[in-house]
């Protein structure tokens, strides 16, 4: 009896782990949407000066499973910095207060690492259009003159071309559900004569229909 049991315990373990992987399977080779938030860094290089901001981040997607590999098209909103800082050259003395807005449209490419556990390891690379734009206010002073000040308001609105990429891994809680957990690096261009790049890392769950 006790035999028979633990006979009966192997074949459902068995076939429940084959009707796993056969769910999984299955769930290849259709349209889902995926919605991501997290962490995001912008970093802001003004030639002279470097400047970094964090916030929150996130992204839309709808894409295709093919298998081995997705394709999707997104909207990532990578963050709005609002900050100031002053420098000092010889007898100029700097201060500037800037908001920087930026947020994308995109196409991305992933191959995922398939394997027979619901655990998913995966690449991509995505190429975007960014929108940036920069509000920046400039108070240029000389020392020794207290606060005698000149101002200078400054708006410069640019749409860039810029390319990332994304590792990360997902865990197949259903056959149409999955969690993933991910982290990402983008090129988002030049506002003015600022380079803005974004690091980030975000949690998200894919569903397909």
């Amino acid at each position: 009896m006790k035999k028979l049991a633990l006979l009966a315990a192997a074949i459902f373990t068995t076939s429940a782990a084959q009707a796993s992987i056969y769910d999984i399977e299955q769930s290849t080779n259709q349209w889902y949407w995926q919605a991501d938030i997290g962490y995001s860094d912008l970093n802001f290089d003004f030639g002279d000066a470097e400047r970094d901001e964090d916030g929150v981040g996130g992204r839309i997607s709808v894409g295709k499973d093919k298998g081995s590999y997705r394709y999707a098209y997104d909207y990532s909103y990578f963050g709005n910095a609002e900050d100031n800082y002053h420098w000092r050259s010889g007898t100029t003395y700097v201060r500037d207060e800037y908001d920087t807005y930026a947020h994308s449209i995109g196409a991305s490419a992933f191959y995922d690492f398939k394997n027979t556990s619901r655990v998913t390891p995966y690449v991509g690379a995505r190429v975007g259009v960014n929108f940036l734009s920069q509000d920046l206010r400039r108070c240029v002073s000389s020392v020794g003159l207290g606060s005698v000040c000149g101002y200078s308001d400054d708006t410069n609105t640019d749409t860039r071309v810029g390319v990332g990429g994304i590792v990360g891994v997902s865990y197949q809680a259903t056959p149409a559900v999955a969690v993933n957990v991910s982290g990402e690096y983008n090129y988002l261009g030049k506002v003015g004569d600022t380079k803005v790049t974004q690091t980030g890392a975000n949690v998200g769950v894919r569903m397909n229909f």
